[in-house]
C-alpha cells in the first residue's frame, strides 16, 4: 500500500490506527489513556469523567504550583480517546491484541 493510499485511509507512518480526523489512537510512544487517567480498562464513563476532572483540576496550568501544560495536553488526549466510542473501541482492540500476543504459549 502506498504512503498516499495509507494517508487517504487514515493511516500514517508513525501510528497504525487513526480516526477520520487524523487523531492518533495508539502511537509508537506507547501512550495508554487508561494509565494516564489512572483507571482500569473496565472503568465506566462516569469513572473516566471523574478521573479526568480530578486530574485536570490538579494539573491545570492556571492552578499555579502543580500546573503543567504538557501533562494537561496528555490528559486531554486520554479523555478524547476514551470519551469517543470509536476511538475507545479501536484502542481497546489494539491493547487486547497486544496483551494476547504477549502471553506465553502453554506448550
Amino acid at each position: 500500500m502506498s504512503r498516499q493510499h495509507r494517508a487517504q485511509r487514515g493511516h500514517t507512518a508513525k501510528s497504525g490506527l487513526n480516526d477520520e480526523e487524523g487523531v492518533s489512537v495508539k502511537d509508537e510512544d506507547g501512550f495508554d489513556p487508561y494509565r494516564m487517567l489512572r483507571i482500569s480498562h473496565s472503568a465506566s464513563t462516569e469513572v473516566i469523567r471523574a478521573a479526568y476532572q480530578a486530574l485536570a483540576q490538579e494539573y491545570h496550568p492556571d492552578r499555579g504550583g502543580m500546573g503543567d501544560a504538557e501533562y494537561m495536553s496528555l490528559l486531554k488526549r486520554a479523555k478524547d480517546i476514551l470519551f469517543d466510542p470509536k476511538k475507545k473501541a479501536a484502542f481497546d482492540a489494539i491493547h487486547n491484541a497486544k496483551v494476547k500476543a504477549s502471553r506465553p504459549r502453554p506448550w
